[in-house]
């Protein structure tokens, strides 16, 4: 009898430092219903190859919530799909000098357009409000929303 391999699967993947001295890893999630592979070259675990303390799968293992350093994802299994429940955003507040230390970071949860998700069987309950997308067009959400509350934010410093 052949055994089966238990999922789902996480692995990590060595892409180099995040930042001085701290190496940073990538993730590739395999689940019974598909494999997701866009983490496998963006900075998520930190410091150490121990992907535990940023992957939380849902005590039906139907979700996993990712906790990378600037974007929180919500990973679908079932339907192979993914959303940002948590994001850092930044604006300068010189804006011809980039980001200092005089930018504006905010870390906050993603509300974009107006469909919900409730999430219940991680440690804390989960209120999902940005869309559910394909692995293939998160980078071009997280973009979005990011122009979105950069501009925002750029519009909120120039009225003070």
């Amino acid at each position: 009898m052949e055994l089966l391999e238990k999922l789902p699967k996480i692995e990590t993947h060595p892409i180099g430092e995040f930042r001085m001295g701290a190496m940073g890893y990538g993730l590739t999630i395999r689940t019974a219903y598909g494999t997701y592979s866009f983490l496998k070259e963006v900075h998520t675990v930190i410091g150490s190859a121990n992907y535990e303390s940023v992957v939380e799968i849902s005590k039906d293992e139907r979700y996993f919530k990712v906790v990378g350093p600037d974007v929180t994802y919500v990973l679908d299994s079932k339907y192979m799909k993914v959303s940002i429940y948590r994001i850092t955003v930044r604006a300068a507040l010189v804006p011809k000098y980039g980001w200092s230390e005089g930018s504006v970071y905010s870390e906050e949860n993603c509300v974009l357009g107006k469909n919900t998700v409730h999430i219940r069987g991680f440690r804390r309950h989960v209120y999902l409000q940005c869309p559910w997308v394909s692995q293939d067009e998160i980078s071009s959400l997280v973009r979005k929303y990011q122009v979105f509350r950069e501009s925002q934010l750029a519009a909120a410093i120039s009225a003070l």
